[in-house]
């Protein structure tokens, strides 16, 4: 008998990570063509599943995202739907560009640079109140 995992159902709340390397660079992922928001540059992170924790379901999605072991995930700002973290303790390797799951490329951007990406307000907000204190 073959037993099939089922994944609990998404929740609408989603959680995203702002982590930064040495440098206090930040990881920033670009969408794929075809996929929604296309060509705009993310946050890795995404939905929590039903029993989720927001630090658990964080942690999950950028392992799921990047292959990246997060850890240390500090509150940084949210709403009652959206939570950003972020952290500069993580480990591993992250997926080469042509295995990352819903992106294109991965790229360590300055905080100065940002602002001039196309990418959400909401994320550059998060990344600007994140970054202040590194």
């Amino acid at each position: 008998m073959i037993k099939i995992k089922i994944r609990p159902p998404d929740t609408k709340k989603i959680a995203k990570v702002v982590i930064t390397n040495d440098q206090g660079e930040v990881l920033l992922l670009l969408r794929q063509p075809g996929e929604k928001y296309a060509g705009r540059w993310d946050l890795p992170g995404g939905h929590l599943i039903q029993g989720e924790t927001w630090i658990s379901g964080g942690k999950r999605e950028v392992k799921e995202e990047t292959n990246l072991d997060v850890d240390n995930l500090q509150f940084v700002v949210g709403t009652e739907n959206s939570k950003y973290y972020k952290t500069n303790s993580w480990s591993g390797k992250i997926f080469s560009s042509h295995q990352l799951p819903e992106h294109s490329e991965y790229r360590w951007f300055s905080p100065s640079d940002i602002g001039a990406l196309n990418m959400s307000e909401k994320y550059i907000n998060a990344i600007k109140k994140a970054t202040l204190d590194n």
